[in-house]
């Protein structure tokens, strides 16, 4: 019967022999795919003659497109051919080939969760809308922005790249309906089905994503923001500034200020008003930013 130092011992040379595995095998995939775009380059020059040209789809919902100009969507969500020797049939996100060095644009506004390096994902960014969703953005050439900052609806977080384990310049764009940890793959869900603004998107195809969208909030972001805001507000005052209440003050506070609004232009008196100190992350934000290191 071994001891505990010696079964000890076995499981931390078990778990040093599968770490070497997965980088000997992450180093496979990505000489793989260096290999294939040696022999395949990707084109994503526009062909207005070619058949698959998706015309007359029109962008519906709040937001705005990721990309600008015109896309072609390389896979779709659900099961597809593996791109590459060792790739998973499953892909849990929608690919769009762009030029490489294109801006890539958040759709909604919202808090930055994550932006860095992400293993397979490359540069990836993550940002949690107003509304509850999140959106992660990946294979990212560059980052533009930084974790806790606020973005606002049409600002370049990142451009187009082929970073971590990618076949060509494109972005990969995961999403998680709200409440759900986009860093789990379960939890994660069809784009099309949670954002809006894909409602009306096709399958695999050219898109015309039009012009770069302007950096500002939607009308509907700042009203709703403003009626979290002075609710927050007016409980905050009448229960005497409590501790307890001064995270979910502060959220409230910095995401209305994000969009270009002066909180103390919303309060209904500023008399017993102060700035907030530097804000806390939430619980749901505090486990979601340490999944991603998991």
């Amino acid at each position: 019967m071994p001891t505990d130092e010696e079964a000890g011992h076995v499981l931390r040379a078990r778990e040093a022999r599968e770490a070497r595995m997965s980088d000997e095998e992450a180093g496979h995939m990505l000489r793989a795919r260096e290999a294939y775009n040696a022999r395949n380059p990707p084109d994503f020059t526009f062909k207005p003659s070619m058949p698959e040209v998706h015309e007359g789809w029109t962008i519906t919902g709040p937001g705005v497109l990721p990309l600008g100009g015109r896309i072609k969507m390389t896979s779709d969500f659900g099961e597809r051919e593996p791109p590459m020797e060792g790739a998973s049939s499953w892909h849990g996100a929608l690919d769009f080939g762009a030029k490489l060095g294109s801006p890539v644009y958040s759709m909604r506004s919202g808090k930055v969760l994550f932006a860095g390096p992400s293993g397979g994902h490359g540069n990836r960014v993550v940002v949690r809308f107003h509304d509850g969703i999140t959106v992660a953005y990946s294979h990212l050439q560059s980052i533009g922005v930084k974790p806790g900052q606020w973005v606002v609806m049409g600002q370049a977080v990142g451009a187009v790249g082929s970073t971590g384990v990618s076949t060509g310049a494109h972005l990969h764009l995961e999403a998680a309906a709200p409440g759900k940890n986009i860093m789990r793959a379960k939890e994660r869900g069809n784009p099309k089905d949670i954002l809006s603004e894909f409602a009306h998107l096709g399958g695999r195809g050219w898109y015309d994503f039009g012009g770069a969208p302007p950096a500002r909030a939607s009308e509907e972001e700042v009203d709703e923001l403003s009626y979290k805001f002075r609710n927050m507000w007016r409980r905050w005052i009448s229960e005497g500034r409590p501790e307890s209440m001064s995270q979910e003050f502060n959220e409230t506070y910095y995401a209305l200020e994000s969009v270009g609004v002066d909180p103390v232009d919303v309060a209904d008196t500023v008399r017993d008003y102060g700035q907030p100190q530097t804000p806390t992350v939430d619980a749901d934000e505090k486990t979601l930013v340490e999944s991603m290191f998991q």
